[in-house]
Parts: C-alpha cells; sequence; structure tokens
C-alpha cells in the first residue's frame, strides 16, 4: 500500500510540473507580436515575357489577348527592331503554343504588316 501512495503522489508531481510547463510556453506565444506585414503600397516590379505575337480583328482600337495577365492590365509590346505600342489586356489567349499575346489588327498595324502573321516580341507590364 506504501508503494501504491508513492506511485500516486509521484504521478501527480509529474502532471502537475508537465502542466505548469506547457502554461508557460502558452502565455509566452500569446506575448509575441505578429510579424509585420508586407506594405500594399509598394510597385509591383515589371515582368518581362517573350515570344511570338498574332492578331486578331476587333473593334476596339488597341488591346490584346493574354493567358494570365489581369484584364485591364497594361502593357508595353516592343519589336526586335524597337517599335512598341502600349495596349490593354481585354480578353484571355493566344491558345497556340509559342504565342504569347494575341493583338488587336490597329495594335499589330503599329508594329508590322498584318500580312507578317505572326511577330517576335517582348512584352512588358506597365
Amino acid at each position: 500500500m506504501h508503494i501504491l501512495l508513492r506511485r500516486m503522489v509521484l504521478l501527480l508531481a509529474v502532471c502537475a510540473i508537465a502542466m505548469s510547463a506547457h502554461t508557460a510556453s502558452a502565455e509566452g506565444e500569446d506575448d509575441t507580436p505578429p510579424p509585420p506585414k508586407a506594405s500594399t503600397a509598394a510597385k509591383k516590379p515589371s515582368s518581362k515575357e517573350q515570344g511570338l505575337a498574332s492578331w486578331y480583328r476587333s473593334k476596339r482600337a488597341l488591346v490584346a489577348a493574354h493567358r494570365t495577365l489581369p484584364v485591364g492590365t497594361k502593357v508595353k509590346v516592343t519589336t526586335p527592331k524597337g517599335t512598341s505600342v502600349v495596349v490593354t489586356i481585354a480578353g484571355r489567349g493566344p491558345f497556340i503554343p509559342g504565342r504569347v499575346i494575341d493583338l488587336s489588327s490597329d495594335a499589330f498595324k503599329r508594329l508590322a504588316t498584318l500580312g507578317t502573321g505572326v511577330l517576335r516580341v517582348t512584352i512588358q507590364r506597365l
């Protein structure tokens, strides 16, 4: 009986120590301030993409279609010769491998003749 009582006291002591250690660590976590959030006011860096541009007929002047850029994004499209045009992303496409942007016919004509069909370009998000 004496051994049983000694084991019970030892078990209670271990439980009490374990509970106090857990409570202390939980209290320490609450006192730690959260990490600072990144500033949303900072402007995202412009990114560049290279590939082929094709054209499509559009009643809207200087617009384009891109697979991932948000609608309304403005991009500068530049040829290897340095000719460029600024367009607004208005839709999704192109869905042909190797092509990175579909330009409206008006935008494409500022870079090359429509008979060119496709044109190597660099796209820079503004």
